[in-house]
């Protein structure tokens, strides 16, 4: 009669279980670091300033295969290049569109079409 080896196969479950837990552990506590990275970031770039500039499309061009959406190349009145993405109706190549800036304490900029204006007054 062939005897079984039940203690290696607890001993083996043991050690998968084990190794499985201290995964979760060591996934849960990566995670927790980095939200309290993304948190102190966020909190840490305050917003100064809000202007309004209108800029230049240099070009449109398809997002994607999604043929509603569209990209444009806009140039600044400080002949800055930007990408952003473009509201209906969509512009044609010279049109001035509204632009909302966001000034952040460590100097970055966020650039956005004000979208209200551009749909309520066109192209200037």
């Amino acid at each position: 009669m062939r005897r079984k080896c039940v203690p290696l196969r607890r001993f083996l479950d043991t050690i998968a279980t084990q190794h499985r837990n201290w995964r979760s552990i060591a996934i849960a506590v990566v995670f927790a670091g980095v939200l309290v990275w993304a948190s102190y970031e966020f909190s840490t770039n305050e917003l100064v300033e809000i202007t309004y500039e209108n800029a230049t499309v240099v070009e449109v061009i398809p997002f994607g295969d999604d043929s509603n959406l569209y990209k444009g190349e806009l140039t600044l009145n400080d002949s800055t290049t930007i990408e952003v993405l473009l509201p209906k109706p969509v512009p044609r190549v010279g049109d001035q569109l509204p632009l909302r800036i966001e000034h952040y304490e460590d100097g970055t900029h966020s650039y956005g079409v004000d979208v209200e204006k551009w749909q309520t007054e066109g192209s200037e």
